[in-house]
């Protein structure tokens, strides 16, 4: 039986959180955006944590305006072809 601390099942959710946080700062590099502190959260016991955290870091003015830009950019795409 798997409970809610299976360590291999809050690993593969770790190991997801990893891989979409790296997907998420390549997406944003090809918009121009860098996020200087894209990474998953060491909160607790990573091993039993089923819920990782990706911090989207620490940005400047000028980089949030830049995230902001692409998601109304992909929001306004959205609305569009809806």
């Amino acid at each position: 039986m798997m409970n809610g601390s299976d360590p291999q099942t809050a690993r593969d959710k770790r190991n997801e959180a990893v891989a979409v946080c790296k997907e998420l700062n390549q997406a944003l590099k090809s918009r121009g955006v860098v996020l200087p502190s894209l990474w998953v959260e060491p909160v607790g016991d990573a091993l039993f944590d089923l819920r990782p955290l990706i911090d989207l870091g620490h940005c400047n003015l000028n980089t949030a305006r830049a995230l902001l830009a692409v998601v109304q950019n992909a929001r306004e795409h959205t609305e569009v072809g809806t």
